[in-house]
């Protein structure tokens, strides 16, 4: 993986890689974000063929159809970004995001073999040469279940910046109303409430008209009728029913009752005082069980989850099985599912099981 980075590096011709694609081609929508925010006038950029023509403009006529993905208040963030040209902005963006990603998982703490543990993960490298945003959801996430306890109001306020991924917060208010953290949603809801009207003021109401009407459906097309590689790369229960061709309907059963699954075990793990790193394991977990639209560099937040099994007392070959089935998880999903092999999505719900176990064996012994 390391050789794969350094040729790649030394092959590059920037804005392009060795391949002839744009470096961290996923930034492009973050970058482009930041150049709609400073127009001023964002709005329009949400309607797919004015977006896809000004990314043209800007990359070439021939650069692949982007479609707008994220809500309206990331423009809040990402205008300063737009102010670098492309490359800067997307080093800049990367160096940022591991900086913040490693002072969370790592505790401060300075232990080689974690940081190791942490840097190789395919996740990580995935993150990086996507140009992907997962370092900045994980550290909101991780973050946010760190200080539930002792500092509500401001898990309260990473969990509302954690709008700007809705999808991998599912979980999030079942989560925090199990525990009775009323400071904590308020602190969410008002945080998400500040976004939303922010960028209502500064940008005008037009900009969520046009996300209803332009990129909601947009998204919709992808998660339900897409048939490109979007499926073969996804890692949930729903992508890879669809992937075997199961209907729209039974795929959507499939994913409910994952999810509820899911629901049930964080219930069943919050409602009581169980051991707090294993349950936010579990959680962070579920939360990918959870949702159905969900890329493996998401899961960069699930190497933190694995480390809270790893470390536990009495690990066995079983936790280290699933433990680096996990952490491979990302090098794994695409390939299995170009295969057309549909068993991607077991790997989150295997840890979750295994999870659900530790946390039962651990009460059991205490009694």
């Amino acid at each position: 993986m390391i050789l794969f980075v350094i040729a790649a590096a030394i092959g590059m011709r920037p804005p392009y890689d060795v391949g002839g694609y744009v470096v961290g081609e996923d930034f492009v929508n973050t970058w482009m974000s930041g150049r709609a925010a400073l127009t001023g006038n964002p709005g329009p950029w949400l309607d797919p063929h004015v977006y896809n023509a000004a990314v043209r403009h800007v990359f070439g006529a021939g650069f692949p159809e982007q479609n707008w993905s994220y809500p309206p208040h990331i423009l809040l963030f990402t205008w300063v970004l737009g102010l670098l040209p492309y490359v800067p902005a997307c080093a800049a963006w990367n160096v940022a995001g591991l900086a913040l990603y490693f002072v969370v998982v790592m505790k401060g703490e300075r232990r080689f073999d974690r940081l190791l543990f942490f840097s190789l993960a395919p996740a990580v490298v995935s993150n990086v040469l996507v140009g992907q945003n997962g370092f900045v959801t994980a550290a909101l996430m991780i973050g946010g279940l760190k200080h539930t306890g002792k500092r509500p109001i401001l898990a309260g306020v990473l969990f509302g910046l954690l709008t700007l991924k809705p999808q991998i917060g599912l979980l999030v208010p079942a989560m925090l109303c199990v525990t009775r953290q009323w400071r904590c949603i308020f602190a969410a809801a008002t945080t998400t409430l500040v976004l939303v009207v922010s960028t209502s003021v500064i940008f005008g109401n037009d900009v969520w008209d046009a996300y209803i009407h332009f990129a909601l459906p947009a998204q919709n097309h992808i998660l339900q009728e897409d048939k490109s590689q979007f499926i073969a790369y996804m890692p949930t229960a729903f992508m890879n029913m669809r992937l075997i061709g199961l209907p729209l309907g039974l795929a959507w059963i499939v994913q409910a009752l994952v999810s509820a699954a899911a629901l049930a075990a964080v219930i069943w793990t919050f409602r009581q005082r169980r051991d707090p790193a294993l349950s936010s394991a579990l959680f962070i977990t579920a939360s990918l069980v959870a949702t159905p639209y969900m890329f493996p560099y998401d899961t960069v937040m699930l190497i933190w989850a694995i480390t809270r099994l790893r470390e536990r007392a009495g690990v066995n070959v079983w936790d280290d099985a699933v433990a680096l089935a996990a952490w491979t998880l990302p090098a794994a999903a695409f390939g299995l599912g170009l295969a057309g092999i549909p068993v991607s999505a077991l790997v989150p719900l295997a840890l979750l099981a295994r999870i659900v176990f530790r946390l039962q064996q651990e009460e059991n012994h205490q009694k």
